[in-house]
């Protein structure tokens, strides 16, 4: 994905595409659309930007990579779904020693992210989590005592892109192994992840709610649907298991790539039907 992947989605993009060699519907990142930042900016506003970019890249983008996901509307379902960091490791796509570096990189950069987005007093920062991933160079800004001027957020910056561009090309590589290894059950695992995700995800459901109101209008999308999507999915004797075997099959026939608005039509349509 390369460090474009801080300010810009082409690189992401073209991994997505590069999925679909594995299997038409597969994709890597859902709609992935990064913050842009003009090329001579520098200081606190590049470094916080791409901190925060590459937290929604991971995090809104691609959660599947590192969480397991088996609840859709507050029931879990049996189909137990798997990381794709998992995955990667039973096919030996990535070493053990590459998946933790992955995962521990993921910790820290919650928590530096939430040193910027969240009220985070200083007592409450884990520096020790920071530290593993970043250095004891990699001190917090914004610790409140100290003016941010103090911290060289230009340096900070540099320091981000290198990490963050040796996890990228380690999960990349992953990617492009499993996608050379290829079979059934890398292709099984991948769309049940994704399609896990795509039913617990609330910010998910949301987001393709709205997109598929904007095209197709508020008497088919009302504002209350989540509400008669749960009422009706009470009522109708679906199972989740039910609905997400089918989801499954309905990717695996797909000649497209399936995004999180595509599945939700579908999953509105069996049950509001």
């Amino acid at each position: 994905m390369g460090t474009s992947s801080l300010f810009a989605n082409d690189s992401v993009n073209d991994l997505n595409e590069l999925c679909r060699d594995l299997h038409a519907a597969l994709l890597l990142a859902e709609s992935y659309h990064p913050k842009p930042i003009r090329g001579d900016a520098e200081g606190e506003l590049r470094f916080w930007t791409a901190v925060t970019n590459v937290y929604g890249l991971f995090y809104d983008c691609m959660p599947y990579v590192f969480r397991t996901h088996h609840v859709f509307m507050r029931q879990n379902y049996n189909n137990q779904t798997q990381t794709l960091l998992n995955i990667m490791e039973q096919e030996h796509a990535l070493s053990r020693r590459n998946r933790q570096v992955i995962e521990q990189y993921f910790r820290a950069l919650t928590e530096l992210r939430s040193i910027y987005c969240h009220n985070k007093p200083p007592r409450t920062i884990i520096k020790p989590k920071l530290d593993k991933v970043f250095g004891p160079f990699f001190c917090e800004p914004y610790h409140h005592q100290v003016s941010s001027d103090v911290f060289n957020f230009n340096a900070a910056y540099t320091h981000f892109e290198v990490v963050t561009q040796n996890v990228i090309v380690q999960l990349e590589s992953g990617v492009k192994a499993l996608i050379l290894l290829g079979g059934e059950r890398i292709i099984s695992e991948w769309q049940k992840a994704l399609i896990g995700w795509y039913l617990q995800s609330d910010d998910l459901r949301n987001r393709s709610v709205h997109h598929l109101r904007s095209i197709h209008g508020q008497i088919k999308y009302p504002w209350d649907i989540n509400e008669k999507i749960e009422e009706s999915f009470n009522k109708s004797g679906m199972t989740v298991n039910d609905l997400f075997d089918e989801l499954v099959d309905y990717v695996d026939s797909s000649a497209v790539q399936i995004h999180s608005q595509e599945i939700w039509e579908l999953i509105i349509s069996d049950i509001l039907s």
